[in-house]
């Protein structure tokens, strides 16, 4: 992985055989998916807060993107009176990178 990359490529290609296809549906499966938990983190408070961080922690690790899994695992542990908006924003960014990434990717490989 290197610095301008969000997904570690050798992780994700250790779960599907390095199929460059198969990497990028997941990436996009995710980035569609993770959209709406942070939709949801953003309404979270208290336990579900915790949940929903959780959940975004796990899926972005799963597919090799450990800078916002990291993030994720910030927000997660996240005290309760802290402000949330930093947080968010980081992980909406980290989420944005990823998309760029999953674009740019399919366009080398066309």
């Amino acid at each position: 992985m290197t610095a301008a990359s969000p997904i570690d490529r050798t992780h994700l290609a250790s779960f599907t055989g390095g199929d460059p296809e198969l990497d990028m549906d997941l990436i996009r499966s995710f980035a569609e998916k993770t959209e709406g938990y942070l939709l949801a983190l953003s309404q979270s408070k208290g336990e579900n807060w915790k949940d929903m961080a959780h959940k975004i922690k796990g899926a972005a690790r799963a597919i090799g993107a450990f800078e916002m899994g990291d993030l994720a695992e910030k927000a997660e542990h996240l005290p309760a009176s802290d402000a949330k908006d930093p947080i968010l924003n980081s992980l909406r960014k980290a989420l944005n990178d990823i998309r760029i990434y999953a674009e740019n990717s399919t366009k080398e490989q066309n």
